[in-house]
């Protein structure tokens, strides 16, 4: 029987999932190799309390003339410390909104 020589294109491919299959292994183990090295790692890293964060609570407001003052006065209310909130009022009314706002 006589030797018959692979087609150029199924060599090809043959080879690219050999390289793929490497590939493959190679990220495999070393997903399990870090997981290991994770697992006996003894730091403990502590962490500093810092605290609540600074909070800026935006209200974006459209005439909304009869809802602003209720909204304001519900998120001045909240149980949160008055120096780490930060209110701010979004208002591209076309009506008397504002001057309510400014009012109250």
């Amino acid at each position: 029987m006589e030797f018959v020589s692979p087609n150029p294109f199924t060599s090809f491919v043959f080879y690219i999932f050999i390289a793929c299959a490497i590939i493959i292994i190679a990220y495999t183990c070393n997903f399990y190799y870090l997981a290991f090295l994770s697992g006996r790692r003894k730091e403990n890293q502590n962490t500093v309390s810092i605290g609540e964060p600074t909070v800026t609570i935006h209200l974006p407001i459209y005439n909304e003339k009869y809802v602003t003052k209720r909204l304001i006065n519900s998120v001045c209310d909240l149980d949160y410390p008055k120096e780490k909130l930060c209110i701010m009022v979004l208002d591209d009314s076309d009506d008397n909104t504002t001057e309510q706002i400014a009012q109250g």
